[in-house]
C-alpha cells in the first residue's frame, strides 16, 4: 500500500506465485516458505536432556526416558513430598459441589499445579 492508503500491488497473488520469485527482483516484497532456508539457520544444542516433561539419559548405546521429575515437581511445589500414597486419593461416595467447601483466598498455587499437569 502507498502512504495514502491506495493499493500498489495485491500481495495474495505474489504469495500464490511465490515459487516464481527471483532474489533481488521481487524477493523482499513477500515472505515465502521456499526462502525460509536462506533466512534462518538451525543451531545444534547438543544431546537432549529434558523435553516436554521427559528426562532423557544416555547409557552406552541405550536411551532411557523417564517422567519422574514431571511427576514429582507438583508434589514439591505443594509440599506433599512426604505424604503417603493411597489407592484412592479422595474419600469414596462423596458428592462434590461448587457450593460446598471454602474458596481459596489465593488460587495462584492451585492454578500453577493444574497448569503444570
Amino acid at each position: 500500500m502507498k502512504s495514502d492508503g491506495s493499493i500498489v500491488r495485491f500481495k495474495a497473488r505474489l504469495v500464490a506465485n511465490g515459487f516464481h520469485q527471483q532474489e533481488g527482483l521481487d524477493y523482499t516484497e513477500t515472505f515465502n516458505h521456499v526462502t525460509l532456508g536462506k533466512l534462518f539457520s538451525m543451531k545444534d544444542l547438543g544431546p537432549l536432556n529434558y523435553f516436554l516433561g521427559i528426562e532423557v539419559t544416555y547409557k552406552g548405546d541405550c536411551v532411557h526416558l523417564t517422567q519422574a521429575k514431571y511427576a514429582t515437581d507438583p508434589l514439591v511445589c505443594t509440599g506433599f513430598t512426604d505424604c503417603k500414597p493411597l489407592s484412592t486419593p479422595c474419600a469414596s461416595g462423596q458428592n462434590l459441589s461448587m457450593y460446598s467447601g471454602e474458596p481459596l483466598c489465593d488460587p495462584t498455587e492451585y492454578r500453577q499445579v493444574v497448569g503444570a499437569l
